[in-house]
């Protein structure tokens, strides 16, 4: 799996330090002197995407991939393609539907709303995805609203930013995910898993509980070369830049770059 891999960190995780263009600059310069290759944009303040691509180009990061709202990936879905080609990515995700889809018949509706601009994001070369959380593996109708999403959308260019800490705290196997569907995904969302004081918490990949090495087969067996990491908090044992510099160090001790 070795050097044919993008590797990126998802800046949501580092949100509090990118709600202005110095504060961005900043968090640029510490994440390349880590050895980030790229960034995904996402939970960055108001900065137009023309300035976001200088300050990445001068600290010599690639934007691997965005999020977008639902809003703007159905209703202004040009934008969202323009964006990602200023930036110099191809792949957009949806970070979340909300809440309000997760109901009898909400991911037959949502998979509805996904196929047009899923066309149009093929159209235009690009490539849009859906990042699952938990909720994503609870049962409506007999059936999760996985299995629904991914069987009403198989018409359409629709894939997976599969986030593999989230799907195990839905109650699934993310190898065994990866495996069955890995033909459907189009990037990994890294992170690791673990139980601190009874409750589970997000770790730093590597430091929890996951099988990495059936989930980077999983992955080789499908061709699946993007991993983004995210760490959604900080832990209470260090900061977050100690947190995602310690992924990458361990991304590194397991091959991944």
């Amino acid at each position: 799996m070795k050097n044919s891999n993008t590797i990126g960190i998802n800046l949501f995780s580092v949100r509090e330090h990118c709600q202005n263009e110095n504060d961005l600059a900043r968090t640029l310069e510490r994440i390349a002197g880590m050895g980030y290759p790229s960034v995904q944009v996402s939970g960055v303040g108001d900065i137009a995407p023309e300035r976001i691509r200088q300050i990445t180009d001068m600290h010599g990061l690639a934007v691997c991939a965005t999020h977008e709202n639902l809003d703007t990936i159905v209703n202004r879905t040009d934008y969202a393609i323009e964006k990602l080609k200023i930036l110099g990515s191809d792949y957009c995700a949806l970070g979340s539907p909300g809440p309000d889809f997760f109901r009898p018949g909400g991911a037959r509706e949502l998979a509805g709303m996904f196929l047009e601009p899923a066309k149009r994001f093929a159209e235009a070369g690009c490539r849009l995805g859906f990042h699952n959380h938990h909720r994503e593996f609870e049962r409506f109708e007999r059936s999760t609203f996985m299995e629904v999403f991914l069987k009403e959308t198989e018409s359409a260019p629709v894939n997976l930013e599969l986030d593999v800490h989230w799907v195990m705290r839905g109650g699934a196997s993310p190898e065994a995910f990866i495996q069955t569907h890995g033909g459907r995904i189009g990037a990994i969302h890294i992170k690791d898993f673990a139980v601190d004081g009874g409750e589970p918490v997000f770790a730093e990949v590597g430091e929890g509980n996951m099988n990495w090495p059936a989930i980077l087969k999983a992955c080789s067996d499908h061709e699946i070369t993007m991993f983004i990491v995210e760490q959604d908090k900080p832990r209470e044992v260090r900061d977050i830049f100690a947190s995602i510099d310690l992924s990458i160090q361990n991304m590194r001790s397991m091959g991944l770059l």
